[in-house]
């Protein structure tokens, strides 16, 4: 995993793990404590919320956050406690990780389920020539 120097030096004066990040709700009025997100490959690949409070948009499911920052009463101890644990983030409340009922691919579903990832979905939708073709077998000239 790739990091900047000073993402590292301030992680571990806070004694955040490797492979987590703050980030701070863009809320108003402002956040006071930041949450910490796992991290992909890459240091700007912020995964899921280390806890339910950090999904702060569209009913929690979603989050807006600005990355690296700490909030005035500093870092959520709920998250604290689950990244010193090595534990994965959590997903929104409601979902579930499902596997595709085409690829296998897991994939996030409102309900626990069947279901398609959105490759297979995007794969069955028909493409403008076809979309073309359709319209003229409906309405033949």
């Amino acid at each position: 995993m790739k990091s900047h120097p000073l993402a590292v030096e301030k992680e571990q004066i806070l004694g955040i793990p490797v492979g987590y990040r703050p980030g701070l709700g863009r809320d108003c009025p402002p956040a006071k404590r930041s949450h910490l997100y796992k991290l992909g490959e890459d240091i700007m690949d912020f995964g899921d919320p280390m806890c339910r409070y950090g999904w702060n948009r569209d009913g929690r499911e979603s989050y807006s956050i600005w990355r690296g920052n700490i909030g005035r009463l500093g870092i959520c101890k709920i998250c604290m406690r689950r990244a010193l644990a090595g534990l994965d983030g959590v997903l929104p409340e409601g979902y579930v990780e499902t596997p595709c009922s085409k690829c296998g691919q897991l994939t996030l579903l409102a309900k626990e389920g069947e279901g398609i990832c959105d490759s297979c979905f995007c794969a069955e939708r028909p493409n403008a020539e076809e979309i073309a073709q359709l319209l003229q077998e409906a309405n033949p000239v």
